[in-house]
């Protein structure tokens, strides 16, 4: 057995204690920094062995990673960050930075790595702070956590840069400029965010585009503008650069690692025929980047005493390289489809992105009823919130998604389960004061029942609460008394006397719901009255005035809309799996109508598909447009494999990418233009692999057609010959790159077989305009809330807290940071518009940057809103310290 193969057989075993895996890696480590140290002072010494270039060329020393997944591997309770990537392939290129001013340090680290530094390695954060004064180090992308940006929304990212920085800034006294990414972080409207937090430039090139690629333009810098007219000077990667470094070491991957030839671009071997095809192409300063993964052998780079040594090579931050270019490049716009992705959907049933689309819901919602409430004289608990974002900001990082089966021996579980976990905590802070201000917010309003509307339009909605009765009277804190046992309480919702439609839902052995359809008012209330049922609901036939659908004996779906056929078929599953083609049509077992009422009619289809039983329920509702649909799959405790494997690899198309093989959910229509929502955007496409944010529309030439959203499957297939598509749900495959059952040993792993319970949300709406389909692909994220309240007498029985006008302007946020409170605008339009924001009548907000720092006076007319245009105001709602007049 092999030294190599000793070592990797100790890290493994479980038998070895911690306390002697750590000093094995300490001992590891001290004998290869002698090496380097060494082999440092050999290169020192010797004359460079590779041809100079002959013009100028610029060099980046970049690292990637992070205490996130790398911390986690080897050492049972964690620790392999500060025993090994830090000493040994960190510091090391630190330390020739401060003693050598040729060398020069860039570092792409999550936020959270310096602020776990800072409390667990302060020697460590003095090191680099002295690196920084000494402008040898530079900090870079500034995200909390380190985000796929086209699997995260645009608030998300906001917020990953809002903590980031700050705790950038906290750790380290650094600002970061250069926004920078080993992994895919880059979408068309990047500039204007990284604008907003005062960035100076970026760097387009994805270093390792398993995941994702970007477009390519010979010049040193280009202009990049975003849609809505925002430039930021970028740094792009050129047209001879390509993703086919690696190939081999990684199946089941479409593109790999950024390379001009086999050798890296900064070998070197290399930088002699870099320079040439940058001077051949125009490009006047050649820049040749890299972000290694803090790991060996690629870090710390070892050719480094023999790279400067050369003419004409120069080690440069990126502020440093952007300072000496100054010349302004050709300016040109990207859409979505010029960055496409190639993210693994469907991995593990996308428990964990599922998780974090719940917690992103509760936070959002839980943001917008605390400052509801803090405008209303109640303490915020915007502190509490903020700490539940960085949770969620973990939760997203992008190792725990596309590395979300390899074992984590700190935790005990994989890394997406740890992920989930995150995810919760943040849901569960978020949860917990959404509850304590509508506690509060329906402490007043005069009824029993009282409903909030958490967007900021008006809004047709369904809403379900639980209903108990304690001696007789109505009691929401008191569980342990349902209503009745095996029938409906005989009571009805009534608004000034006027009946509301309601449905009694049963929740579990004797407890009911009573659910219901209520128009509200924007960011705003409704209060209504309990009383008693004076006649009995009446069995009508179904009918809704939007659509008409159809499900059939085989549990698929039809929709019509005014004649308009808009899914042919629907609603069914499809998967490969064993060199086989399944679809749940063939084998469904039971459709029937299980509910239906004045409200709704639910539908349930059990069956199986490839030996998985589903059991799914979809609800046409009376009343609104929307068809909601339930999901449940059993893949059973043992594990199910499914959809592509290594096996199916073909030339040109990786296994991770065959989407259409996964677990999907299928739609067939004779409408053959689709859009979807990308970070504050929205576009039609012409990619086979869609990215749905919230969700994906299908329309016709008069933008008319049908929207699906979803609550966590971002990842669609669309086969326009054929008119599918599809959803992609789950994916099991036996082997994956990215997963490991000892945190060592890559491929197969007990954590990528499909097993237990899987829940999936999502919904179907026809729509006469895209807006409206927008509108309630946001709203499916935040239903309405509702609390049995017992206001005083002659109160009021609704109103709104603020309203936001036109309707092309969406709020995506509405919060409270430092005592005030802000809001965020977006123009979902293609056309330049002026935003008014109105409470108590009055119209006063104050424009902000994305660091909240005021950017321009009060503006009492409306604010100024470009073609999708993203703004943050400060809401001035009178005399500083005085709540605001309730609705």
């Amino acid at each position: 057995m092999s030294l190599y193969d000793t070592a990797l057989s100790l890290l493994t075993s479980r038998r070895v204690p911690a306390f002697l895996l750590r000093g094995i890696v300490r001992t590891a480590v001290g004998i290869l920094r002698a090496r380097m140290v060494r082999e440092d002072r050999r290169q020192a010494a010797a004359p460079p062995t590779h041809p100079a270039p002959a013009g100028p060329l610029y060099l980046v020393d970049g690292y990637h990673g992070g205490v996130v997944f790398w911390d986690w591997l080897v050492l049972p309770g964690g620790g392999l960050w500060y025993l090994y990537n830090w000493p040994l392939c960190l510091q090391p290129a630190v330390e020739r930075a401060l003693q050598d001013p040729r060398f020069k340090v860039v570092l792409d680290l999550d936020a959270f790595t310096f602020e776990e530094m800072a409390r667990k390695a302060p020697a460590a954060i003095r090191q680099m702070q002295e690196a920084l004064r000494a402008g040898r180090l530079e900090i870079v992308n500034g995200t909390y956590a380190q985000p796929l940006a086209l699997s995260v929304s645009g608030e998300a990212l906001i917020r990953h840069l809002a903590h980031g920085l700050d705790a950038i800034r906290r750790t380290l006294g650094a600002e970061v400029e250069i926004f920078y990414s080993q992994e895919p972080a880059c979408f068309p409207q990047l500039p204007q965010i990284l604008g907003g937090f005062g960035f100076r430039g970026v760097v387009l090139r994805t270093q390792w585009a398993a995941f994702g690629t970007d477009p390519a333009c010979d010049a040193s810098v280009v202009r990049w503008q975003g849609p809505d007219g925002s430039v930021i000077p970028t740094v792009p990667r050129y047209t001879f650069q390509h993703y086919d470094r690696l190939r081999a070491d990684h199946p089941g991957l479409p593109n790999m690692a950024l390379a001009a030839g086999e050798k890296p671009d900064w070998h070197p071997s290399s930088l002699a025929a870099f320079e040439a095809a940058a001077r051949q192409r125009g490009i006047a300063h050649p820049l040749a980047t890299d972000l290694k993964d803090t790991n060996l052998p690629d870090a710390p780079l070892s050719c480094a005493f023999e790279l400067a040594a050369m003419d004409n090579v120069r080690f440069v931050t990126l502020t440093e390289y952007f300072r000496q270019v100054p010349e302004e490049g050709p300016r040109v716009s990207w859409g979505p489809d010029d960055i496409p992705s190639t993210l693994p959907w469907g991995l593990q049933g996308e428990v964990l992105i599922r998780a974090r689309t719940e917690a992103e819901g509760a936070l959002l919602l839980a943001e917008r009823l605390d400052a509801v409430a803090y405008l209303l004289g109640r303490e915020s608990e915007a502190a509490r919130l903020a700490e539940a974002w960085k949770h969620l900001c973990l939760a997203q990082h992008h190792d725990l998604h596309v590395c979300g089966p390899w074992h984590s021996r700190r935790h005990g579980k994989s890394m997406a389960e740890v992920g989930v976990e995150f995810a919760d905590a943040a849901r569960q802070a978020a949860e917990e004061v959404s509850h304590a201000a509508l506690e509060y917010l329906a402490g007043y309003p005069d009824g029993d029942l009282v409903v909030f509307n958490p967007s900021l339009w008006p809004r047709r909605e369904y809403g379900e609460v639980p209903i108990y009765l304690v001696e007789g009277r109505i009691n929401p804190l008191h569980r342990t008394n349902p209503v009745l046992h095996g029938a409906p309480p005989a009571l009805q919702l009534v608004d000034d006397g006027e009946e509301i439609p309601c449905q009694w839902v049963p929740v579990g052995e004797g407890e009911w719901r009573v659910g219901f359809t209520l128009d509200l008012p924007a960011l705003g209330y409704r209060a209504l009255r309990l009383a008693p049922r004076q006649s009995a609901p009446g069995n009508e036939p179904f009918r809704n005035p939007w659509y008409e659908a159809t499900v059939h004996p085989d549990g698929s779906l039809t929709l019509e809309a005014e004649g308009r056929p808009l899914v042919g078929a629907g609603n069914f599953f499809t998967v490969w799996r064993d060199g086989a083609w399944h679809d749940s049509r063939r084998s469904v077992r039971r459709v029937e109508v299980v509910e239906d009422g004045p409200v709704y009619r639910r539908f349930l289809v059990e069956g199986e598909i490839a030996g998985v039983a589903f059991r799914q329920t979809v609800t046409l509702y009376r009343e609104l447009a929307r068809i909601d649909g339930c999901l449940v799959l059993d893949f059973g405790p043992e594990g199910v494999y499914l959809g592509p494997q290594p096996e199916d690899e073909e030339p040109g198309r990786a296994m991770a990418i065959q989407d259409e093989k996964k677990l999907c959910l299928a739609f067939a229509s004779p409408l053959r233009t689709v859009w979807c929502d990308s970070p504050f955007l929205v576009h039609p496409t012409r990619m086979e692999r869609v990215i749905g944010l919230h969700g994906v529309g299908l329309e016709d030439e008069g933008g008319r057609g049908v929207a699906l959203f979803h609550r966590g499957t971002p990842g669609y297939h669309l086969d326009v010959q054929n008119g599918l598509l599809c959803n992609v749900l789950a994916w099991g495959p036996r082997r994956w790159v990215y997963a490991s059952d000892n945190s060592i040993t890559r491929g197969k792993s007990r954590y990528t077989a499909l097993r237990g319970r899987h829940r999936y949300e999502y919904a179907i709406l026809p729509y006469t305009r895209r807006l409206e389909a927008l509108r309630a692909a946001l709203d499916f994220r935040l239903p309405v809330q509702g609390r049995w309240t017992a206001g005083p007498p002659g109160g009021r029985t609704g109103g709104s807290f603020l309203t936001v006008e036109p309707e092309e302007v969406l709020p995506t946020a509405l919060f409270v940071d430092g005592g005030r409170v802000y809001l965020r605008l977006w123009n979902a339009s293609e056309r330049e518009i002026r935003a008014t924001v109105r409470m108590n009548g009055e119209a006063t907000v104050r424009p902000v940057n994305l660091r909240l720092q005021e950017v321009a006076p009060p503006l009492p007319d409306g604010v100024p809103l470009p073609p999708w245009g993203i703004q943050t105001v400060e809401i001035i709602s009178g005399d500083p310290g005085e709540p605001a007049q309730r609705p």
